[in-house]
């Protein structure tokens, strides 16, 4: 009897145990609400393309189990689960996916009811609210703490701050800040104003916001204002909503004369990289820092260009690419209308043993998937000379995210060039031996692999046609 009384405390102990072991926490949101998490989440749902980057970015994208319908980056985020609405949310339609969190991002601020209604459905939420990007970066710590990824958020943040100093380093340099005017609607035009992450962006890269003095974030003015506000630099955002090139902006009534369109110094770029505040504001402020003082970037060109789907039905597009180096671009095959962003430079990721590269190429897809793409670099046999390396074993290489891995590519002695197929985004070298070593490919056999997949575009896009007629 006297062991049977001993053994009870310990029983209950041992049952107790775990469910005293069950991890809780309280973190605070946006909207200044405490929302206590237990566990860790396994069933997330992101409300917002920049809850759904942020989730992805500290790899919690296994997690998700469902999105807005206007989330596309990562390209996979697209096999996810959509919900329909982003600004005001179904509370039935969520709850069915039984998340034990929901991210979401609140177009109001305090005293959202669409917090308040999914609340009331019974679900986990936290509301985030940036208003700069230091609120963008403390909504990555937050993001980390309730999912339980707070090493990762914080290295992450890290990595961020880090390209942030380098580039205000940079462009403490400057000996301007010339007026920029950025729009992301027409008409009316709309564009941003004092208290918007935009107007910090601008500022950060060097420039100086041609509405800075508004009275609201986002502002919707005319013509007119836009006109005798007198902008050197003009970037035009392109998104759902919004598309608009130099020609489109010498087409207005009185914007000829606009210093920015008498210069020809309108830049299209994507507006998902300024409009979302999440990790890829950096890769915007990167953007546009190099839009408005090119002359910081030496060693560094960047170029935008937009793709057409219907243009590329009739023939691959060609594009010359100017930089440190010479580069060509022909677009086989492209997932949608898209923005193109290309930037050749002279440093990059290192290589190993005895290859030494000859120029970097950053390409990157609005959308990255279903993209076909033959990419040539020169080089200068002269140059070639001076370091050393054997023009037969020049090859262009992919950064695959920790090593370089070589590509099947063509060498053309004539053209000077190596040029190689690619279907997916993102870093290239052309690189050489120092020791002679005979790895290019033949002309000939690139000509046939380059034949086979335009007939394989063609091919696709005729079928895709075919689809669409018999619907």
């Amino acid at each position: 009897m006297d062991r049977l009384k001993l053994l009870i405390p310990i029983l209950l102990l041992m049952l107790l145990t775990p469910a005293l072991a069950v991890d809780s926490r309280t973190v605070t949101d946006d909207l200044g609400r405490n929302v206590t998490i237990t566990g860790v989440p396994n069933r997330i749902v992101c409300i917002c393309p920049s809850c759904t980057e942020i989730a992805y970015s500290l790899g919690l994208g296994d997690k998700v189990v469902g999105v807005d319908k206007y989330s596309d980056y990562p390209p996979e985020v697209v096999k996810k689960q959509f919900i329909g609405n982003c600004w005001k949310p179904d509370p039935e339609e969520v709850a069915s996916l039984k998340p034990d969190l929901v991210i979401m991002y609140s177009f109001m601020g305090k005293g959202d009811p669409s917090v308040k209604q999914l609340e009331d459905a019974g679900l986990t939420v936290i509301a985030l609210h940036p208003g700069n990007l230091s609120d963008v970066f403390k909504d990555i710590i937050l993001v980390g703490e309730a999912t339980g990824k707070v090493e990762e958020a914080n290295a992450l943040v890290s990595s961020l701050q880090n390209r942030l100093n380098e580039i205000e380093s940079l462009v403490s340099q400057a000996e301007d800040r010339p007026k920029v005017y950025i729009e992301s609607y027409y008409p009316p035009p709309w564009t941003f104003g004092p208290g918007s992450w935009v107007d910090q962006l601008i500022k950060l890269a060097g420039g100086e916001n041609a509405f800075g003095d508004a009275k609201s974030p986002w502002v919707k003015t005319t013509d007119e204002e836009v006109i005798a506000r007198r902008p050197e630099i003009i970037v035009s955002l392109m998104g759902m909503s919004h598309y608009a090139t130099l020609e489109d902006f010498e087409k207005r009534t009185g914007w000829s004369s606009i210093p920015a369109v008498k210069d020809k110094k309108v830049y299209v770029m994507d507006a998902n990289l300024l409009e979302r505040p999440g990790p890829r504001l950096i890769d915007g402020l990167e953007s546009l820092a190099k839009l408005i003082h090119p002359e910081l970037f030496k060693n560094e060109s960047t170029s935008t260009y937009f793709i057409s789907t219907k243009e590329l039905e009739a023939s691959p597009k060609t594009l010359s690419v100017p930089g440190p180096v010479e580069i060509g671009l022909t677009i086989l095959r492209a997932a949608k209308n898209e923005t193109l962003t290309v930037s050749s430079s002279q440093t990059g990721p290192e290589f190993e043993g005895d290859l030494t590269p000859l120029a970097y190429v950053k390409v990157g897809f609005s959308y990255p998937e279903g993209n076909v793409f033959a990419i040539r670099i020169k080089y200068v046999e002269e140059r070639l000379k001076g370091m050393g390396i054997d023009e037969s074993s020049l090859r262009l290489y992919r950064w695959n995210g920790t090593d370089w891995v070589p590509m099947c590519s063509c060498l053309n002695r004539t053209g000077d060039y190596v040029e190689a197929l690619a279907t997916t985004p993102g870093y290239f070298a052309l690189a050489g031996h120092r020791e002679s070593q005979q790895i290019s490919m033949p002309t000939w056999l690139f000509a046939v692999i380059l034949i086979v997949a335009v007939a394989v575009s063609v091919l696709g896009t005729y079928e895709a046609c075919r689809a669409k007629a018999r619907g």
